[in-house]
């Protein structure tokens, strides 16, 4: 039943991921079958949530990304990475993205450049590439590839992660990329959530604003 839920949340995530950007189409019946499977899981939360249980999922909702705070997974490189990559930073902006979404790659060289202009005790920058993994949840060769070029071509020199294992829950919680969250050093949110791409300038005025806790 986990793998089951896990391909299921697959198969939603990239219905909406691909159309996000009108990069990628994806074909009438794996857009049904991803409605299928959102139904079902409905459903079944309808039949097992009690009250106390909507209490405690209407606190974590304040949490976007709870995967954040624990998670284990690999970049883009193949190296394995966990939550400690947030550990001894006060900031971590989180940007998740798409090979074939041309605003994430547009705002990449910008933060490939706020992450190397920020003070590194303080400030980091992290991708997560949301279509790498494929319907069997291995991760595709040929698109971690092209996330490679990608992030070398737009100097956006930060670590990318693939959105696999732990982290394929959050395909349910956001419906356009990019999408950008802000984490503390346990992986927790700080302030909101972004959907859409900046500039420069106007990152900048956010990533101030958190690390003087203005937000």
């Amino acid at each position: 039943m986990k793998k089951y839920r896990l391909i299921t949340a697959l198969l939603l995530g990239a219905v909406l991921c691909f159309s996000a950007c009108g990069g990628k189409e994806t074909s009438p019946a794996a857009q049904g079958a991803a409605q299928e499977a959102a139904e079902e899981e409905r459903e079944e939360a309808e039949e097992t949530v009690d009250e106390e249980d909507l209490t405690e999922e209407a606190a974590e909702e304040e949490d976007l990304f709870p995967e954040l705070a624990e998670f284990t997974v690999h970049d883009i490189y193949g190296n394995e990475v966990d939550q400690t990559i947030f550990e001894g930073k006060e900031l971590t902006m989180v940007n998740i993205w798409g090979t074939f979404c041309p605003p994430c790659k547009m705002e990449m060289p910008d933060l490939g450049k706020l992450n190397r202009e920020y003070d590194p005790d303080r400030f980091q920058v992290v991708g997560i590439v949301c279509d790498l993994i494929t319907e069997d949840l291995t991760l595709d060769p040929d698109l971690v590839e092209e996330a490679k070029a990608i992030a070398d071509e737009t100097r956006a020199d930060y670590t990318h992660l693939a959105l696999e294992g732990d982290l394929i829950p959050m395909l349910f919680r956001f419906d356009s990329v990019p999408t950008t969250v802000f984490v503390d050093a346990e992986g927790n949110q700080v302030g909101t959530y972004y959907v859409g791409a900046d500039s420069e300038e106007g990152w900048r005025a956010v990533i101030d604003s958190l690390l003087e806790g203005d937000a």
